[in-house]
C-alpha cells in the first residue's frame, strides 16, 4: 500500500470518527451537559466543603467526588432530555 493511500485511509477514518462523535454529542446533549456540570460541581464540593476527617467514602478524595457527581449529573440530564413521540 502506498503511503498516500494509507494517509488517505487514516484521514477518512478520522473524519468518519469525528462525524460519529459529533452525532452522539448532538443526540445526547442534555446528558453530556449534566455530566460536565456534575463533574464541576463535584470538584467544587470537594474543594470547598469536602471531608475534614477523611472518613467520607465519596467526598474524601477529589476524583471520587467528581466522578460521583458527574454520574448523578448525567442521570439527571438524561431525565430532562425531551422524548420524541412516534405517531402511528
Amino acid at each position: 500500500m502506498c503511503t498516500m493511500q494509507a494517509v488517505g485511509l487514516i484521514f477518512n477514518n478520522t473524519t468518519h470518527t469525528m462525524q460519529t462523535i459529533t452525532s452522539i454529542l448532538q443526540n445526547n446533549k442534555f446528558t453530556v451537559a449534566g455530566v460536565a456540570i456534575g463533574a464541576l460541581a463535584g470538584y467544587l464540593y470537594w474543594s470547598q466543603i469536602g471531608c475534614a476527617t477523611g472518613t467520607c467514602a465519596i467526598t474524601s478524595v477529589w476524583y471520587r467526588s467528581t466522578v460521583y457527581f458527574a454520574v448523578m449529573g448525567g442521570l439527571f440530564g438524561s431525565i430532562l432530555r425531551p422524548t420524541v413521540q412516534k405517531e402511528g
